[in-house]
C-alpha cells in the first residue's frame, strides 16, 4: 500500500528515505506498508497512516492498483501497489524510516522530475505520473 498525503493548499507530502531504506535520499511518499492477512484494504490504511505519520482522522480515496516492477540493491522486486491519497493538514512527526521531509506543490515535483531526476523515488514518479497529475509531466527521453 502506498499513500499520498495532500493538505488543503492542494501541497503534496514526501518524506526523504534514511540511509537504511530502500530509496535512500530521495523523497517518497509518507506511508507504506503492507495488508495483513485478513485486513481489509480499508482498515490497513488506517492503521498505516497512524503508525508512520500518526493521523487518525482524515479524508482518504482510493486512486487505484498497480504493480511495481524493479530491482533493488541486486535484488528483484515485484510490488503490487493499492494507492491511496489522504486529505489533511498535518504537521509530520518523523519516525526512524524517514530523515526529512518536505511540502511540494505540483509545479515543484514536475519542476524536480525534469531538473533533479533523482530527488524523487522511483515509485513516487510512477504514482504521480500515473494518477496524481498525468496530463502536465514532460520528462526528457
Amino acid at each position: 500500500m502506498i499513500v499520498e498525503v495532500i493538505n488543503s493548499k492542494n501541497i503534496m507530502l514526501l518524506v526523504r528515505q534514511a540511509v537504511h531504506k530502500q530509496d535512500s535520499g530521495q523523497f517518497v511518499s509518507p506511508v507504506g506498508g503492507h495488508v495483513a492477512a485478513g485486513e481489509k484494504n480499508d482498515q490497513a490504511l488506517l492503521r498505516e497512516a497512524e503508525e508512520e505519520i500518526v493521523i487518525k482522522d482524515f479524508r482518504y480515496k482510493h486512486l487505484g492498483n498497480l504493480i511495481f516492477d524493479r530491482v533493488v540493491r541486486g535484488k528483484r522486486e515485484n510490488h503490487y501497489f493499492i494507492i491511496y491519497e489522504i486529505h489533511a493538514d498535518i504537521t509530520l512527526v518523523l519516525n526512524d524510516e524517514s530523515d526529512d521531509y518536505r511540502w511540494f506543490s505540483k509545479k515543484e515535483i514536475n519542476q524536480n522530475l525534469t531538473d533533479n531526476q533523482g530527488l524523487l523515488g522511483e515509485a513516487c514518479i510512477l504514482i504521480w505520473e500515473k494518477y496524481l497529475h498525468p496530463r502536465e509531466v514532460r520528462r526528457p527521453s
